[in-house]
């Protein structure tokens, strides 16, 4: 992964001044521009396999291709209050606790002891 240090410390590029970009190719619709990516600052971080990156989610971050054969996972996790209206297109969220928002929320996994593998507490889940 790499990341721009202290770029979460500026002020967020507007929506509008960024390039669309093919969802079907980059896992986001939104790209910056490249003149306004200070590249020269850019640092590296080696994630190995099972490794998390915690960060602040407005730190210009990326990766560059993947050229392996071995997959490459992500999973983004935003924990933000239920009053946050979330109105973007196939966003969607799992209320986890608290008074329910405006939002349409998906339905709460189940765990199903013949599909998942068995947790410590996993009989809450049933």
């Amino acid at each position: 992964m790499r990341v721009i240090p202290g770029s979460q410390k500026k002020k967020i590029i507007h929506p509008s001044r960024m390039i669309q970009l093919d969802p079907d190719k980059y896992v986001l619709d939104l790209g910056i521009k490249n003149e306004e990516l200070e590249t020269k600052k850019a640092k590296d971080i080696n994630l190995n396999a099972g490794d998390i990156s915690v960060h602040n989610p407005n730190i210009i971050h990326g990766s560059n291709p993947n050229f392996s054969s071995d997959w490459r996972i992500g999973l983004t996790l935003r924990i933000i209050p239920s009053s946050t209206l979330v109105e973007r297109k196939n966003w969607k969220c799992v209320h986890i606790s608290g008074k329910k928002g405006r939002n349409k929320y998906v339905r709460r996994p189940r765990f199903n002891s013949n599909l998942h593998m068995k947790f410590e507490g996993w009989e809450e889940y049933n």
